[in-house]
């Protein structure tokens, strides 16, 4: 039973981890883009 517990809370925290990163990441990919199109537009 408490090697079922600590699975299940590694898959709780990969899961809580990839939820999180995931979408932060998402969105610094679209504001890198974002401010390399602005950079671009201004020259």
């Amino acid at each position: 039973m408490v090697q079922f517990d600590v699975i299940s809370y590694i898959i709780g925290v990969l899961v809580m981890i990839f939820g999180v990163v995931l979408p932060l990441s998402f969105m610094i990919y679209k504001n890198k883009k974002v401010f390399s199109n602005i950079k671009t537009s201004k020259q």
